[in-house]
């Protein structure tokens, strides 16, 4: 029996690239997830364009976002968070779960862990919402959360690997909007 072999660069995860902004955010989709990779700083338009090319969920489901913050990027603007509110609020019935992974430690996680709890502490109570520090964390408790709330299951080993595909910029996803 010979082993099957696939170009390294072919995501295996059915990973969505829904948009991207080089040096701020890469935003991705895979099935009833939204996944974003900040790599820069989010700035009041930055998140604006985020929400403006978020889709909207099929009529009568739900999905989870998910943010993954790379260590060292600085916080967001006052006005960037301002619109994270606001969106949050907007996108509230459209949401089941939101999560921020804050990847890095010392100073700088703290200072970001403490941004992200104070728009976590601003969202609809209504909204389930976690400030996490690792991919690890987050696939031990996304799943359930998910499925108690939308009766949807995620796979926590699919779930690991779009995240680490996210996560790296695999090579290979197809932009749907840009």
């Amino acid at each position: 029996m010979r082993p099957i072999s696939r170009p390294i660069s072919q995501p295996i995860s059915e990973l969505l690239l829904i948009d991207e902004e080089p040096g701020k955010y890469r935003f991705y989709k895979w099935q009833q997830l939204h996944i974003v990779v900040w790599v820069g700083a989010a700035a009041g338009k930055t998140a604006q364009r985020l929400g403006r090319v978020t889709p909207k969920p099929l009529p009568g489901t739900r999905r989870s976002d998910i943010h993954i913050v790379t260590a060292g990027t600085a916080l967001p603007s006052a006005e960037a968070r301002s619109v994270f509110v606001e969106l949050m609020r907007e996108m509230q019935g459209d949401l089941a779960c939101l999560a921020v992974v804050i990847e890095g430690g010392g100073f700088w996680a703290s200072a970001m862990r403490s941004a992200v709890i104070g728009l976590g502490m601003m969202a609809p109570k209504v909204l389930p919402f976690r400030a996490l520090g690792s991919l690890d964390d987050l696939t031990a408790w996304l799943p359930a959360e998910h499925k108690r709330l939308t009766g949807v299951t995620i796979d926590s080993v699919g779930l690991r690997r779009a995240l680490t595909e996210a996560r790296i910029g695999t090579i290979g996803t197809q932009a749907h909007a840009g």
